[in-house]
Order: C-alpha cells, then sequence, then structure tokens
C-alpha cells in the first residue's frame, strides 16, 4: 500500500491496516494517532516526526531493506579495507624511525608518528570528523609540497 493511499484512508476513518505492506514508504510528519499497523510489513518506512500515540505495531516486521544492508556491509568491507591500508603505510613510515642508516627516513617515521598522534589527540577530543579534517588539510600542504619530505 503506497503512504498517500494509506493517509487517504486515515483522513476518513480508517485506523485499521493490519497485515498491509508498507516497505519503504514515507510518514515523516503525518498524524497516525491510534493506528493498527499489526503485522505490517515496515521495513524501511520513515516515520521521522510522525505522531504515533496509541499506535499499535505489535508483530511488525521492521528493520532495514535487504538492499540497504548490502550497502551498509559493503561500505563497512570498504573502510576496513581502507584502515587497513592507511595502517600498514603508517606502520611503514613510523617502522622506519628505527633505520639508522638513512636520517630521511627517520625524519619521514617521526613526521608519520606525529601526524598519526595529532590525529588520535584531535580525534579523541573534538570528533573524529575533525580528526579526518586536520589529516586532509595536512595531506593537501604535503601532498603538493614532496620537497618537505625530500628535500634536495
Amino acid at each position: 500500500m503506497k503512504a498517500s493511499e494509506l493517509i487517504k484512508r486515515y483522513n476518513e476513518g480508517e485506523r485499521n491496516f493490519s497485515g498491509k505492506c508498507l516497505r519503504g514508504q514515507n510518514f515523516a510528519g503525518k498524524d497516525l494517532s491510534g493506528s493498527i499497523f499489526r503485522g505490517c510489513d515496515i521495513r524501511g518506512t520513515n516515520f521521522t516526526g510522525a505522531t504515533l500515540i496509541e499506535t499499535n505495531f505489535s508483530q511488525a516486521k521492521a528493520g532495514l531493506q535487504k538492499r540497504w544492508m548490502i550497502g551498509l556491509l559493503l561500505a563497512a568491507l570498504l573502510l576496513s579495507s581502507l584502515s587497513s591500508f592507511s595502517n600498514a603505510v603508517i606502520s611503514y613510515f613510523v617502522a622506519s624511525i628505527l633505520d639508522n642508516s638513512n636520517v630521511q627516513n627517520q625524519v619521514n617515521g617521526s613526521l608519520s608518528l606525529g601526524v598519526l598522534l595529532i590525529f588520535c589527540k584531535i580525534s579523541y577530543s573534538k570528533g573524529l570528523g575533525k580528526g579526518i579534517g586536520a589529516i586532509a588539510f595536512a595531506t593537501a600542504i604535503v601532498i603538493p609540497n614532496p620537497l618537505l619530505l625530500y628535500p634536495l
């Protein structure tokens, strides 16, 4: 059942919508007080800001739709892969601090460790968004200026 049809029926006085499929519909900001959605499929349905006083959702199927679940899992996999790759790169640079044969590697490792510590501090105190912003700012300065990392 479409949201517009349900709202029309609700305005006409009908309150029992038991067993209907309302998957993916949008009822944001609507008044559905006293409605009965017993056994309805409400997966992915948006009730943000809706008035639901004395509304019955017993035995309703709720949650994310399968396509959203798959999308979220793929996004989590992508972020996990990106995190692993970043960890490997930073670990390589930080481990180069121990390379006594090359001073430049020690400087690069120390800079990488400093950036990592700044990221951790800002992320902890200001939130992850600000920490990522700080890393983006540092990257924007370092990438166009390779002489900062590899002076002639």
